[in-house]
């Protein structure tokens, strides 16, 4: 019975750890909302929301820039490029692709340099990385040479 309660004690205090650190690793962004600048967690971010970047956040919607104070940003989980790119609030003259829309940041991208200012286009699976992440959910699997020959 004791080794039974120690047993659930552990358990419990492991638990509540967890969650303590799951609370203090959560992704938040800064948002200008009525006027006011917070701090919310990047699941509650919706259209229109102003963003708020600095050196060092995560990105954590699609956003149109609309302010970029020499802005860099690290997009390898998307573009796969090593380099920074420089993001400029410009309004771009023509269709670009999605590599060539500096005046574009990405969920899933993190800010190396500058800062800026960015509204948000697109949440959740309507971002570039839900994209990506709905491709690979329909991908279909084919057997390699060798899953058939072990099979």
């Amino acid at each position: 019975m004791l080794n039974a309660a120690l047993g659930f004690v552990q358990e419990s205090k492991a638990e509540q750890a967890v969650a303590a650190l799951a609370r203090m690793t959560a992704a938040n962004a800064s948002v200008v909302r009525d006027g006011n600048l917070q701090q919310v967690p990047d699941a509650s971010l919706v259209c229109g929301d102003l963003l708020v970047l600095n050196e060092g956040d995560s990105v954590g919607a699609d956003a149109r820039l609309v302010e970029a104070a020499p802005l860099r940003v690290q997009g390898a989980s998307l573009t796969g490029e090593s380099e920074a790119v420089l993001k400029d609030a410009a309004t771009l003259q023509k269709a670009a692709p999605f590599g060539d829309r500096l005046n574009m940041v990405y969920k899933g991208t993190a800010i190396a340099q500058g800062r800026g200012r960015a509204v948000v286009t697109g949440t959740g699976m309507a971002t570039e990385m839900g994209a990506i992440a709905k491709m690979l959910e329909t991908t279909e699997q084919r057997p390699t040479p060798l899953q058939i020959e072990v099979a």
